[in-house]
């Protein structure tokens, strides 16, 4: 029988990577109950404060005053000194009186300004981000003992225990701790409690951008939330050579694999796409990463073959891509490219008609550390809104997690949805199955730290080309600023783990590969 070639060629040009994760679908306005059902909030008296602008996750944000299990969704008024709590799973976005925003993570409880003028609010727990735009007056939060002023621009509180965080993004602001008045500007981020008898330091980098990157999800979720559903993507479709996109193809099959050993988590996406059509079509398929994410593999089933993707020049890629689909031999090609933002396009061809292609991609994650746990969410929030939501006929969820990384104690919390649990020997496993799955929430896992944390983590890989590659994670103890360190080592202690992969130049174009795969018809 004759062999027939067939090439699976990809391209990657970095970008920079912006935070996405679509907002629920919008609620009922004011309280609900289960269901769905409204109710009057518990105590209507007072003058509104603020206004809850947007929600997502799978419940709401709650008043300490309401009845247990009811919940506010997007329009509920907010009254003077009420206790507001959002719970895991779930962030919420507030309108203070005078137009400024804040945007609140969950698991954070904060007691809302006395009086509409006032402005001030008090954080008991959590984490929020204030932005004060310009002509509007300043805002004060109180966590502790700190007053943190934020005078315009866009600010971050952490509270957690008696450790607390304050980042300005842009603008400026001053905290107040410990009898000190310290000025924060873009970029700077300092920690309290203070060390004894020290000037505060405030530190400027690009983290604050960074950890404030889950609280620009309301902002780019109206661009993408239709489109390209975090954690679905969208396959649309078009005759070959046309330039005229036909519609979408329904998602039948959707399975999320995700393996953490340590702080390190690798997901893989495998769908299946059906084309109704009686026609071959070329397909445009768009997927969003996570912010942090960085991905790992592409795959492309060509008859019962799973065939990998290879680098290949951007622009040879693009020249071997339209070869193929010009030409009367049948190959399968497919061409992924970054689009915009943190969204890959994957061009594929031949789609058969009345039939279905199947792909599968993997990112990898670098865990952030949230309070005392591990904190991994797979993100699907707004994919189902409306009448362009997405459907999945058949979806599949499971989350793997080395047993050796876990404490003695302490639970693995799963707060967007419950997780059947099943010992695996060395690994748990946490999974969930649907039909006619309709995704209006992430779903994800909070993994709890051993005693004091684990503080050095290292993760290898060997290529497939016999390169070999490693990755540490590490944060330095503390204590080290009392002691000299010997003059060949020299390490800056900092708060958080930090992270040193090996370098790469984005800025360089891949070196072109053009590797055919054969297959017997």
């Amino acid at each position: 029988m004759p062999h027939a070639r067939r090439l699976l060629c990809s391209t990657l040009s970095l970008a920079l990577v912006t935070a996405c994760n679509p907002p629920a679908p919008a609620a009922t306005e004011g309280p609900v109950g289960p269901g769905g059902t409204p109710v009057a909030p518990a105590d209507p008296k007072g003058e509104a404060v603020a206004q809850l602008t947007n929600s997502s996750g799978p419940v709401g944000a709650r008043t300490e005053d309401l009845p247990e299990g009811t919940f506010l969704g997007p329009g509920a008024k907010l009254r003077a000194g009420q206790v507001l709590v959002v719970p895991r799973g779930t962030i919420v976005e507030v309108r203070l009186e005078g137009g400024t925003v804040l945007r609140i993570n969950e698991d954070t409880r904060l007691t809302l300004p006395d009086a509409p003028d006032a402005r001030a609010l008090d954080l008991d727990r959590g984490e929020l981000v204030a932005i004060v735009a310009a002509g509007q007056p300043p805002l004060a939060l109180r966590a502790g003992a700190d007053t943190f002023d934020v005078s315009t621009g866009e600010a971050r509180v952490l509270a957690r225990g008696d450790r607390r965080s304050y980042d300005v993004v842009y603008g400026s602001a001053r905290l107040r701790t410990a009898g000190q008045d310290v000025p924060l500007g873009p970029g700077a981020h300092v920690d309290t409690p203070l060390a004894p008898q020290q000037p505060a330091q405030p530190e400027v980098s690009l983290r604050p951008l960074e950890d404030t990157a889950w609280s620009r999800a309301f902002e780019v979720a109206a661009r993408m939330a239709d489109a390209v559903p975090a954690g679905v993507g969208s396959l649309t479709a078009r005759r070959a050579g046309s330039q005229t996109e036909l519609y979408k193809l329904a998602l039948v099959d959707q399975k999320v694999h995700v393996a953490i050993s340590g702080r390190i988590a690798r997901t893989e996406i495998e769908q299946t796409f059906y084309n109704e059509a009686a026609e071959v079509l070329e397909g445009t398929y768009r997927f969003p990463l996570p912010a942090d994410a960085s991905i790992s593999g592409l795959q492309l089933l060509v008859g019962d073959t799973w065939m990998t993707a290879e680098m290949l020049e951007k622009e040879r890629a693009r020249q071997i891509f339209k070869q193929i689909v010009d030409a009367t031999i049948p190959r399968d090609p497919a061409l992924l490219e970054w689009e915009r933002g943190n969204i890959f396009k994957l061009k594929i061809f031949p789609i058969p008609g009345r039939g279905e292609r199947k792909i599968r991609l993997s990112y990898t994650q670098v865990l952030p550390v949230v309070g005392d746990d591990l904190r991994y969410r797979y993100p699907m929030t707004g994919a189902s809104s409306g009448a362009s939501g997405t459907e999945i006929e058949n979806f599949e969820f499971a989350i793997e997690v080395d047993k050796s990384e876990l404490p003695a104690s302490g639970e693995l919390v799963t707060p967007m949805a419950a997780l059947q649990r099943r010992d695996l020997g060395n690994r748990v496993e946490l999974a969930t199955k649907s039909q006619r799955f309709r995704p209006v929430h992430d779903l994800g896992v909070d993994i709890p730290l051993p005693e004091g944390e684990r503080r050095v983590h290292t993760e290898t890989h060997l290529d497939r080309d016999g390169q070999a590659y490693f990755m540490l994670a590490f944060k330095p103890d503390s204590e080290a600023r009392r002691e000299r360190p010997p003059a060949s080592l020299r390490l800056r202690p900092r708060p958080q783990p930090q992270h040193h992969p090996r370098p790469v130049d984005r800025r360089a174009q891949p070196r072109a590969v053009d590797r055919r795969h054969s297959r017997r018809q």
